[in-house]
């Protein structure tokens, strides 16, 4: 594993709530869920850390909005 993980960030806007999702390619037409995070209270940087990241292994993270 990496140490401390792997950390996505992105600006959020308030009153949307977010997934973090993962694939093992670009390419893949499924995406799996990760992480959900509930509409912000406010706009601005958001972060989650995927602790399961491991070194040598290659993820695609995209965050959307349902």
């Amino acid at each position: 594993q990496l140490p401390g993980g792997l950390q996505v960030s992105f600006e959020a806007v308030a009153g949307k709530s977010y997934r973090i999702e993962v694939s093992d390619t670009l390419e893949s037409p499924s995406w799996s869920t990760v992480h959900t995070l509930p509409a912000q209270g406010a706009s601005g940087p958001v972060s989650w850390t995927d602790v399961t990241a491991t070194t040598g292994q290659r993820k695609f993270y995209r965050v959307t909005t349902p």
